[in-house]
């Protein structure tokens, strides 16, 4: 594999600032003039709204409780749908045409090919939040606001939208934020099911760092730190595309957590890698895998269990599981 292989093509990896500089045309430069049209258009729509409503605006000396009826009628409100979470966050669902723009038209993600530097760049315009998986998952917009509301009893919505710094490079511009030193999205999915995984596994990893707990010592009390959660589809691509330029054998995958549906959570406990294993063998359905010897890749797949270690990386054990742990699995 290339030691660079960034160089071939920089404008695939180029920073959100260097994105911002770029002068000359390209890919990223007419997703900037997109995104400007964007606002425009919004802009227009406000103005027309505004108009709408004072198009008719009642006489000066007119009662001000007849004003504030016409106001009223005027307005034809917009019904926002949410996502609800048993912890008691509600995250406004992304749809219609903003939703069309973001993941683009149904089957496109289908026609790009992932590992081509041509279609690259289009997966970014065109569909940068396509559902490989076709889940149904709702796309929902995350305030800085909402970061801090829980999802469940011992995690937030933050623990699931995390970007490692180190990949920031790979985010497409404008849809990054940053919080207490730390970044996250600003829309992902997030699947239900992942949650219950994440607090059944800090449950069981409670459980083992206990389970020799001697009289008149102070329990170890756990909580799971979350590594990186969704990750848009455009990025997914992107990121095979760095990993596997220039090597033949490395073949692009569907990840999970292009669904929202995977989890790499670091493994600052000893029994982590133990406990997400017990609680998907229990289960009977999920994927785990290990990222070198300090990330443990958790998701919510329906379709079968699924072990593996990746390249360079860790390895779960998995004959004392008596499991054979799958090399291929998708991640």
């Amino acid at each position: 594999m290339d030691a660079n292989p960034d160089s071939h093509h920089p404008e695939i990896f180029e920073s959100a600032q260097a994105s911002q500089r770029r002068e000359s045309p390209g890919i990223l430069n007419r997703m900037s003039q997109f995104a400007s049209s964007k606002v425009a258009a919004t802009t227009l729509a406000v103005s027309a709204a505004v108009a709408g409503v004072f198009a008719h605006e009642p006489a000066a000396d007119a009662a001000p409780h007849a004003q504030h009826q016409h106001e009223k009628a005027s307005h034809a409100p917009h019904k926002f749908h949410y996502q609800k979470f048993p912890g008691g966050a509600k995250l406004e669902m992304i749809e219609g045409k903003e939703l069309r723009k973001l993941q683009g038209a149904p089957g496109i993600g289908e026609k790009l090919n992932p590992l081509s530097a041509q279609d690259i760049p289009r997966i970014q315009q065109l569909c940068e939040f396509y559902d490989a998986w076709h889940t149904g998952i709702p796309l929902v917009k995350i305030a800085p606001k909402d970061l801090e509301k829980h999802v469940s009893a011992h995690f937030k919505v933050k623990d699931f939208v995390r970007i490692d710094p180190k990949d920031l490079y790979l985010a497409k511009p404008g849809f990054y934020q940053k919080e207490a030193e730390e970044y996250y999205r600003t829309v992902a999915r997030i699947d239900p099911e992942l949650i219950k995984i994440l607090e059944q596994i800090q449950d069981q990893v409670q459980k083992d760092e206990n389970a020799h707990h001697k009289k008149g010592t102070p329990k170890v009390h756990v909580k799971i730190h979350t590594n990186e959660g969704f990750r848009p589809y455009g990025e997914n691509a992107r990121t095979y595309w760095r990993d596997c330029h220039g090597n033949a054998k490395c073949t692009h995958e569907k990840s999970q957590h292009i669904s929202g549906m995977a989890l790499d959570i670091d493994r600052t406990y000893n029994s982590l890698q133990d406990a997400a294993y017990k609680v998907l063998e229990k289960r009977g359905v999920g994927g785990i895998g290990m990222h070198g010897a300090n990330i443990v890749h958790v998701d919510s797949r329906r379709d079968k269990f699924a072990v593996w270690g990746y390249s360079g990386g860790g390895k779960i054990e998995g004959k004392k599981h008596g499991h054979k742990p799958n090399q291929t699995a998708k991640k």
